[in-house]
């Protein structure tokens, strides 16, 4: 025989109990970000008794850097790494691999961190808001003639140039942002460039990941005359700031060996392989000979075959394009005579150029 059951009155079932006390509870706070500043200390700390980190100092202040000596014996110079925007002296993507194996085959390094962008300041309003200007349909009929006397009196060209002109103040507050900003970060640079000169190295590469290659071009360009620089990018960009194909025009102006390295798989362009073509077609369209680029095909995520291959290629445009090259520019200085490029047959003795003929 079926049997019923009523609940009395107050008597709540295990899943009302549940999602009563469920409700009850405080929702889980979650932790914070922490701040960048926090992290750059958490940073530091890290490396503190391993003698990486450097603080190195500006008339901004201090700030954080990352330096290891090289350790092969036979130094090849110094590379001062400008990482991407968001990112630190250590980002485990590309600038710590970098940084920490280079150095095993001559180089020493000094990652730096890029100062906090400027916020910029939400301007003022300077115009009524929509509500207090826009008339309702009863009103409309009103409005209208009251339109035509503003028009007649010209308030509708005072709140075009008051737009006009606020519209020029934001964009001068910008520029002087940037011009604020690009003065820290030459500043850092120059100083983690003399910090490579005390160690007796007079060769500096200036290897510019992301936005960071942004930084490294205008640095390479504004200091090229009186340093022996030269540039390096890897996936280079410019950053949201500032003019898409700015980079372009700067590199145009560096007189100096630039090799680019960017990632990407053909045919599917990714963003990084889009504004690398652009910068290859910039490079041969002014016959910039002193321009070498090179394509690395972007490998699933097993991080360490990933970064073996960077740093192997990275490596490789170095020794081809400013080691092997600078040797052999040095050979031809000494001996101009001698082309070490001609080719010879096994066992033959180049002629000396501009022999004179014997007199008879």
């Amino acid at each position: 025989m079926a049997s019923t059951y009523t609940m009395a009155e107050g008597e709540t079932t295990d899943n009302e109990t549940g999602e009563a006390s469920a409700n009850n509870q405080p929702p889980v706070k979650r932790a914070p970000l922490r701040s960048r500043e926090t992290q750059l200390s958490a940073l530091a700390q890290q490396y503190q008794q391993s003698g990486e980190t450097l603080w190195l100092e500006t008339s901004d202040g201090p700030f954080l850097s990352l330096f290891l000596k090289e350790a092969s014996g036979l130094p090849q110079g110094g590379i001062i790494i400008i990482p991407d925007e968001n990112t630190s002296p250590d980002w485990p993507k590309v600038t710590r691999p970098l940084r920490q194996r280079l150095p095993l085959y001559g180089w020493y390094t000094l990652a730096i961190a890029l100062p906090d962008r400027i916020e910029r300041v939400i301007p003022k309003r300077t115009l009524p808001v929509l509500s207090a200007v826009k008339p309702t349909n009863g009103d409309a009929s009103n409005n209208s003639t009251d339109t035509e006397t503003a028009s007649s009196d010209g308030s509708s060209d005072s709140v075009t140039t008051i737009q006009n002109q606020a519209d020029d103040k934001a964009e001068t507050d910008l520029k002087q942002q940037q011009e604020i900003y690009t003065e820290k970060v030459f500043k850092r640079t120059e100083a983690a460039s003399k910090r490579i000169l005390k160690q007796g190295q007079d060769r500096i590469v200036v290897l510019g990941i992301g936005t960071g290659g942004y930084w490294a071009t205008r640095f390479v360009h504004q200091y090229q005359g009186t340093m022996d620089l030269k540039l390096l990018l890897v996936d280079a960009r410019e950053p949201t700031d500032i003019k898409q194909g700015e980079l372009n025009e700067l590199l145009r102006k560096v007189k100096v060996t630039t090799l680019d390295l960017y990632h990407g798989n053909r045919p599917a362009m990714t963003r990084s392989e889009i504004l690398a073509d652009k910068r290859l077609r910039n490079a041969r369209h002014y016959l910039m000979n002193n321009f070498h680029q090179h394509r690395m095909p972007i490998l699933p995520d097993n991080w360490k075959s990933r970064d073996q291959r960077l740093v192997r290629q990275v490596r490789g445009m170095l020794n081809t394009y400013v080691i092997k090259a600078e040797e052999k520019s040095r050979r031809r200085t000494v001996n101009p005579a001698v082309d070490p490029s001609a080719e010879l047959q096994p066992g033959s003795v180049p002629a000396p150029a501009n022999k004179q003929p014997e007199a008879i």
